[in-house]
């Protein structure tokens, strides 16, 4: 996550298209790799068989969005900084094989939502839950192995970001306790009224890099959402209601790392999440150009089929 402006701060060499020529805004850097080798990692990768798992029936998710530990919202800085620990107990790191790791978010005692492009091609998943610093040992951590997670069908990686999404299922439902919580779904009300969340404050919360590296302790940054078409003035008509967009002002957004991290939306005292992060711009993420969440209100259907959980009208 990067709160510094500074044109050509980082450029992810996994799946970079380029710097945009002469500075100009409009180019989208590719997805994070999270660790130098991604590329090389990705093209070995076998793609397993999709689980085919019979979910039966639907499921609420019971007192989502509430974090036990969390202080009371205190105005907050514009900007990046490390949250207060365990503030957002639903915020999950992402193991592909070993190999490179992605943000993702826990929706339910069994399932998590993650980037589709980060896991594609994976075998062994792994999920650090109950983490405020990812590279220490906590008490409160919990660490979950599997290789069952659906990606969306209708994905477009690595030559654009659309249907970036893909849920994981655990091997066995995870204990919650005040340091692991889901989050919650948006319902079909928020679904039909998604093109008027604009000029909305959100909450992005991730591991991701800034000028110094990535974090080992998680950070949020305050953002607000802009149009589609204020987004599609900046990169071109290959942004769609698939995509949210906050903006880029001082520098605040989205970096290497925050893949598949959740966009977070405070509602009645409960959050909800928004959007999972997906591009940056190329021209660096601290360019002051917007940030690009896969919009979660448009994949409700496609989770409650993979999942079972019950989306809220």
């Amino acid at each position: 996550m990067v709160n510094k402006v500074a044109a050509f701060l980082f450029v992810c060499a996994a799946l970079a298209r380029g710097l945009p020529h002469g500075g100009k805004p409009g180019h989208l850097e590719a997805r994070t790799s999270s660790v130098p080798n991604r590329a090389n990692a990705f093209q070995r990768m076998v793609v397993p068989q999709q689980p085919r798992r019979n979910v039966s029936g639907t499921k609420r998710v019971e007192g989502c969005g509430v974090a036990p530990l969390a202080p009371s919202k205190e105005s907050r800085l514009y900007g990046g900084r490390e949250t207060i620990p365990h503030e957002y107990p639903w915020n999950v790191v992402v193991w592909m094989d070993h190999s490179w790791w992605c943000g993702g978010v826990l929706i339910s005692d069994e399932w998590v939502l993650a980037s589709g492009g980060c896991v594609k091609g994976s075998g062994l998943l792994q999920m650090l839950f109950g983490a405020h610093n990812r590279d220490q040992w906590e008490e409160s951590q919990v660490t979950y192995e599997t290789d069952e997670y659906y990606v969306h069908e209708d994905i477009d990686n690595p030559n654009r970001f659309d249907n970036d999404i893909a849920v994981i299922k655990l091997r066995q439902p995870i204990g919650l306790n005040d340091y692991i919580q889901p989050v919650c779904l948006p319902s079909y009300t928020d679904a039909a009224d998604a093109a008027n969340f604009v000029d909305v404050d959100v909450i992005a919360t991730g591991w991701g890099a800034d000028t110094h590296g990535y974090h080992h302790e998680l950070q949020y940054l305050n953002l607000k959402t802009i149009s589609t078409q204020q987004c599609i003035d900046i990169y071109g008509n290959f942004i769609t209601d698939l995509y949210i967009c906050t903006s880029g002002d001082r520098g605040v957004g989205i970096c290497n790392g925050d893949s598949g991290s959740p966009l977070n939306y405070v509602k009645d005292g409960i959050t909800y999440v928004r959007g999972i992060g997906v591009f940056w711009a190329a021209a660096g993420c601290g360019a002051e150009l917007p940030s690009g969440f896969t919009r979660i209100s448009k994949h409700l259907d496609w989770i409650s089929e993979k999942t079972g959980i019950a989306i809220d009208p």
